[in-house]
């Protein structure tokens, strides 16, 4: 878990994982300036703290390393749509990529169902589903976010093999035709 200053929400955060799932949170402290590494200690966290800020990329970097170092069975590696996340953390999951199964693209800005995907995550499933296929990696991608049938094919297309799809499938009130439509679609 990347942490910057994040004493006000960080054992809201914790509380809120899904403990039954997890073996152990590691936390990347970025330098903070007030009590996130004391309080992630009192919560029995894993703690690293980096000499200097490294920044958000630099940040996550250092959590999947660390997790792959402690044996983890897998590590779930976040980009966001907005922006070029990719780009910041290409290393990272060049670093990584042979050992995770799959890459979880959010093509939404994440927090609420029902948002319109945002069209420049195309291009980066693209690029990170070159990545992958040079390396001769088995990782898949897997797209969260907005996923609907105007643009279904153009994920598939794009190197996606794992779609999320929860209003376009359960927001109409038709799930098991949606559902038809939606796999139609992608063919």
């Amino acid at each position: 878990m990347p942490a910057y200053n994040a004493a006000r929400t960080l054992e809201a955060t914790y509380r809120g994982l899904a403990m039954d799932v997890v073996d152990e949170v590691i936390l990347v402290d970025d330098v903070s300036h007030d009590e996130t590494v004391d309080i992630a200690e009192r919560l029995g966290l894993k703690v690293v703290v980096h000499l200097q800020n490294r920044g958000y990329g630099g940040n996550q970097k250092t959590c999947y390393l660390e997790a792959l170092r402690s044996g983890a069975d897998g590590v779930e590696a976040w980009l966001a749509g907005q922006g070029d996340r990719l780009g910041r953390v290409r290393s990272t999951l060049e670093e990584i990529a042979g050992d995770v199964d799959y890459v979880l693209v959010m093509s939404v800005n994440p927090g609420f169902g029902g948002q319109k995907f945002i069209p420049a995550t195309l291009e980066k499933i693209r690029r990170l589903h070159a990545t992958i296929r040079e390396r001769g990696l088995k990782a898949q991608i897997e797209v969260d976010g907005g996923v609907d049938e105007s643009n279904i094919r153009a994920l598939v297309e794009a190197g996606a093999e794992v779609l999320v799809a929860g209003s376009a499938v359960f927001g109409h009130g038709d799930p098991e035709g949606a559902a038809r439509r939606l796999i139609e679609a992608a063919r």
